[in-house]
């Protein structure tokens, strides 16, 4: 099987506190509480996020991250994605990666839906030629047809959501991650996007990856789960 993402050994270390604060702001709060420098010395202490995360995912394979609030699901993917750096560790990736909140961070409220959907599209690499000829597919599957030459300024929460979704599924990467996509839309908006998960999971043409506190949906749409507990690897089984 080739190996769509590797991680050897990572962590990830963080400050506690106001690192980096302006010293006059410090210098303000301590006249404002007494006991403000004590607090400031002991919440500057470093901290582990993550702890030696050492696991690999195969090219087609689709698997869930779960865990608490504070488990370190989000710095994960970050580091996934590259928004940030480990500390120290490997992480390799073979294949190009998109994200859903990615593609809602992209968008422009003084433009339409389609010309959302070729900047979006754009930021992730894609080319114009194959934007301009799905942007009618695109705009069919978030069910927009009516609004696709409206400002999104004027979307409602739900058309927002069926938007960036009907992107990033036709965008042509092989490595997607979605980040509690389904606790968000009306009822109807989540049976479509899990079945469109499962269609895109059994063609095996793309990896998946989603992080989700629901742990009934992440049993009936991945094939494995990892879970976190304060930082570390707590279990990685198959379903």
């Amino acid at each position: 099987m080739t190996i769509a993402i590797r991680l050897e050994n990572v962590y990830k270390k963080y400050r506690r506190g106001r690192f980096g604060f302006p010293q006059i702001m410090i210098s303000l709060m301590r006249l404002l509480s007494r006991n403000c420098k004590g607090s400031d010395r002991k919440s500057n202490r470093e901290f582990f996020a993550l702890k030696n995360i050492s696991f690999s995912i195969n090219k087609g394979e689709s698997v869930g991250i779960t865990g608490k609030n504070g488990a370190g699901k989000s710095t994960l993917l970050k580091l996934i994605y590259g928004v940030t750096a480990p500390s120290s560790g490997v992480i390799r990736l073979n294949g190009s990666i998109a994200g859903y909140l990615d593609v809602l961070s992209c968008f422009y409220h003084e433009f339409t839906g389609k010309e959302n959907i070729l900047l979006a599209g754009a930021y992730f690499g894609a080319q114009k030629k194959y934007l301009k000829e799905n942007s009618f597919r695109i705009i069919e599957f978030a069910e927009l047809q009516e609004h696709a030459d409206t400002p999104i300024k004027k979307y409602s929460s739900g058309m927002f959501l069926r938007l960036a979704f009907s992107i990033l599924i036709h965008l042509d990467h092989e490595i997607l991650f979605f980040d509690e996509i389904f606790a968000v839309g009306d009822a109807e908006f989540q049976k479509r996007c899990q079945k469109t998960m499962k269609i895109l999971i059994e063609s095996k043409k793309k990896t998946i990856l989603l992080v989700s506190h629901n742990q009934e949906l992440i049993n009936s749409t991945c094939s494995r789960v990892i879970e976190l507990c304060n930082g570390e690897i707590s279990s990685d089984r198959e379903l």
